[in-house]
């Protein structure tokens, strides 16, 4: 149970720091075309 919880966790937490990461360099494309 601790290791489903803990992989559903850290899957959230990459699929946050993909859409976090995208969301940075998509800002930086648009201020600087």
């Amino acid at each position: 149970i601790g290791g489903e919880s803990f992989a559903s966790s850290s899957s959230f937490v990459g699929n946050f720091r993909a859409i976090l990461l995208l969301k940075v360099q998509f800002q930086y494309w648009i201020s600087d075309p």
